[in-house]
């Protein structure tokens, strides 16, 4: 609804984007919101991490893969959505040390349900609450 109201807040908009591919919903739309903020900053890793996701919800880890990782790689501090979305695409990708190493400082209780389904299909390092 928030979106609705205020159609031009980047932020909500990528917040719908990622909850809808959290949750498996409207790949397409999402993908195209996150490609759409992106213009505009092109190296927010928040929303780097939405279209990361979105090709990993397509089918296409190694695109998924490419949209994040010299970013996050660069990253100091990079957003736990960008973890999520890497580790995510990693796994799916067959490298499993790799996700397991990117999962491995988010902590499980900060996580919403669906994201920590997201890797626990790929991690076992990554406990449940």
């Amino acid at each position: 609804r928030l979106v609705q109201v205020t159609p031009g807040d980047a932020k909500l908009r990528n917040e719908r984007a990622w909850w809808l591919l959290i949750t498996g919903q409207r790949l397409d739309e999402s993908r195209a919101v996150a490609e759409e903020l992106l213009k505009d900053s092109p190296s927010d890793m928040r929303y780097l991490a939405t279209l990361s996701l979105a090709h990993l919800r397509e089918g296409n880890a190694d695109r998924a893969i490419q949209v994040i990782e010299l970013p996050f790689l660069g990253s100091t501090n990079p957003p736990s959505r960008a973890r999520i979305a890497y580790a995510a695409a990693l796994g799916n990708a067959g490298q499993r040390e790799a996700a397991r190493r990117v999962a491995r400082p988010l902590s499980s209780q900060k996580l919403r349900t669906a994201e920590r389904i997201l890797i626990t299909n790929w991690f076992d390092s990554v406990p449940n609450p």
